[in-house]
């Protein structure tokens, strides 16, 4: 057991007042409060949202439990020994500043997972492609490891997981076949927030790309990307940091990388001096610390082609982690026929000789969905997009539309950024498709796609969607059903 949690840790927390602050209804609050409960903290939960509005999250509390709803009081941050976080809940509130001022213990699941989880940790951060890339760096570890997902999903709550590793830790790590167990988590960055003096950080860090984005919450994109650093901030020499030589940000990472060691992966060909994996024609080829001649390891003959230039970005980042993580490449080319299709990131949910439906949900900014119209745009396309601003920018967003999409073929979800979408696409578009609901915009498109004897419906909303639903997972999962419900019958 000692080689998977750190036992000593745990029995400190017998007793301890902890509140677990902000519950939430994605499952990371439930994990982490049920996780306290099981090892004798005493906890009290707060929440903005209401007993009704939590109905579900507190369905799957254990007990006992004290329930502080619909609000927040500073006398219970007094009353504690510990506060454990919402990543929702930014380091600027003010009930933050205040655990600090009072000197309390300030934790969010993440971070209480890394001091606890005694496992090696490849974790994955950036702006676009972490949940492909985890996904895929699971895949390609699976046969010589026992790949261990936390925090990637709802499914996978960081407390979750770790009740796992200790209950059933020769399961989970799979010893009895002689597998080793590495942890594979996405940390986005809102957990990494919470990781400035940090006293651990993963054994390798992977930086998949950085766009802008989050600036509803971060001041600038300066502190978003200082806040993305932290994943590799206390890394020792041993450890790695992996970053996408090709984007704007990555120098700027470097910078504060000091003395890492550092590899780069590359859509295009690495300068001769530079270590890691890179694309060249149809092959990827690796260099190593030190070495002068690349060598030749995977085939990726049409990969970019049907996957898109973005997954081909994410097949170099996941191999490359999986690679350094002990996985021959023989086994990575292995698996890269069979990589695994990621729920709401340019997923295909339907098709048959007339029709594909693609449901791209997850591409929650500009340039996720600027990567979509770039792998599906065509004349035959029609494109469902919209949602909620978080003070974003279209421009290079509204040029590749233009390019690809034709204008009537264009659908909007109403909402604060397809204002600013509309805006850029001014004198593109003539009479513009606003609809109130997703189940309009997909009725519209479906007429639309009847003109075509060969048509693409791509939802690919490039926004959050405050303003219709509860998250994206709602969002995603509403697309699903309204496709199931029109397309039902329908030949596949």
């Amino acid at each position: 057991m000692k080689d998977f949690v750190d036992i000593e840790a745990i029995k400190a927390f017998v007793g301890m007042k902890v509140l677990v602050f902000g519950l939430g209804i994605l499952g990371g609050g439930v994990a982490a409060a049920n996780w306290l409960i099981r090892h004798g903290a005493r906890v009290t939960v707060t929440d903005l949202k209401t007993e009704a509005d939590l109905a579900v999250s507190l369905d799957q509390l254990d007990h006992p439990v004290t329930l502080k709803l619909g609000g927040h009081n500073e006398k219970d941050i007094r009353n504690c020994d510990l506060v454990l976080f919402n990543p929702d809940i930014p380091v600027s509130s003010r009930y933050v500043r205040l655990a600090k001022k009072l000197n309390k213990r300030v934790e969010n699941e993440a971070t209480l997972f890394y001091r606890l989880c005694r496992l090696p940790i490849v974790a994955v951060t950036g702006t676009r492609g972490k949940t492909t890339t985890c996904a895929w760096i699971e895949h390609f570890l699976k046969h010589r490891f026992a790949a261990v997902p936390a925090g990637n999903s709802p499914d996978n709550p960081f407390m979750h997981t770790l009740q796992k590793l200790e209950d059933r830790a020769a399961d989970v790590a799979s010893n009895r076949e002689g597998k080793a167990g590495v942890v594979v988590n996405e940390l986005p960055s809102y957990h990494l927030e919470y990781f400035q003096g940090a006293s651990r950080s993963p054994e390798i860090a992977l930086v998949t790309n950085i766009y802008r984005d989050h600036l509803n919450r971060h001041t600038s994109m300066e502190e978003y990307v200082d806040t993305k650093a932290n994943v590799f901030r206390c890394q020792k020499a041993s450890q790695l940091l992996i970053l996408n030589y090709g984007n704007v940000w990555t120098e700027y990472l470097r910078q504060k990388a000091d003395s890492q060691n550092v590899l780069f992966f590359s859509a295009s060909r690495l300068p001769g001096d530079v270590a890691g994996l890179y694309h060249d024609n149809d092959w990827a080829r690796f260099r190593g610390q030190g070495e002068i001649r690349a060598e030749t390891v995977l085939e990726t003959r049409g990969f970019a082609g049907e996957h898109g230039r973005h997954n081909l970005e994410n097949l170099l980042a996941s191999a490359l982690a999986a690679h350094q993580a002990g996985v021959p490449w023989p086994e990575i080319q292995a698996g890269v026929g069979t990589l695994p299709e990621i729920a709401f990131r340019q997923e295909i949910i339907f098709r048959n000789d007339r029709l594909m439906v693609v449901n791209d949900n997850a591409a929650t900014s500009p340039d996720g969905c600027t990567a979509a119209v770039r792998r599906f745009g065509n004349e035959n396309c029609i494109l469902i997009t919209g949602g909620t601003d978080r003070e974003l920018t279209y421009e290079a967003w509204a040029v590749t539309v233009r390019k690809r999409i034709a204008a009537d073929n264009l659908i909007f979800l109403e909402g604060s950024a397809t204002d600013k979408m509309l805006h850029e696409l001014s004198g593109y578009i003539r009479s513009p498709d606003i609809k109130k609901s997703l189940d309009a915009c997909f009725s519209v498109a479906l007429q639309r796609a009847g003109d075509f004897k060969d048509a693409t419906i791509v939802f690919s909303p490039g926004a959050k969607s405050f303003e219709k639903f509860d998250n994206e997972f709602e969002r995603g999962r509403a697309f699903n059903t309204i496709v199931d419900r029109e397309l039902k019958g329908l030949k596949r």
